[in-house]
């Protein structure tokens, strides 16, 4: 079973640089930009999620033991769609030191297009939704 905290220890260690970089870190406690993605994995996967903005650990301890790395998966993706669209592609030049951000962004826009081909090709079977742009028809999971 998964927890709150748990499925945002893993997705933190997978993203956490990304997360910082694009203003989605919490100080304390849970993370408030994790529980879409948390959410968004859950109605992906045909499991129910009572709020958008929110998840609890009751609805996660509802995945299946088999599901469980797709959530993770899926929750990943979604917070690398957040991320894109966080992320300010701005470069920057301070005296001799500068930052292309915009580098970053790009380079997170790839990851994206990767992971996303990764997850369909290790999950499709067991989403509700497509992921990719085939259009192919909804499958609803027997769980």
């Amino acid at each position: 079973m998964i927890t709150r905290a748990a499925a945002e220890t893993v997705l933190t260690r997978r993203l956490g640089g990304l997360l910082h970089e694009a203003g989605m870190t919490a100080d304390a406690g849970l993370n408030a930009h994790l529980a879409d993605p948390l959410a968004w994995a859950l109605r992906v996967l045909g499991y129910a999620a009572a709020s958008l903005t929110d998840v609890t650990d009751a609805e996660l301890q509802a995945v299946g033991a088999a599901h469980v790395d797709a959530l993770l998966d899926l929750a990943e993706l979604r917070c690398l769609e957040s991320v894109a669209g966080n992320m300010a592609a701005v470069d920057v030049t301070v005296g001799p030191v500068s930052e292309r951000r915009g580098a970053l962004a790009d380079r997170v826009a790839k990851l994206l297009d990767d992971r996303r081909g990764a997850v369909v090709a290790r999950w499709g079977p067991v989403l509700s939704l497509p992921l990719d742009a085939t259009g192919g028809p909804v499958r609803l999971l027997s769980l």
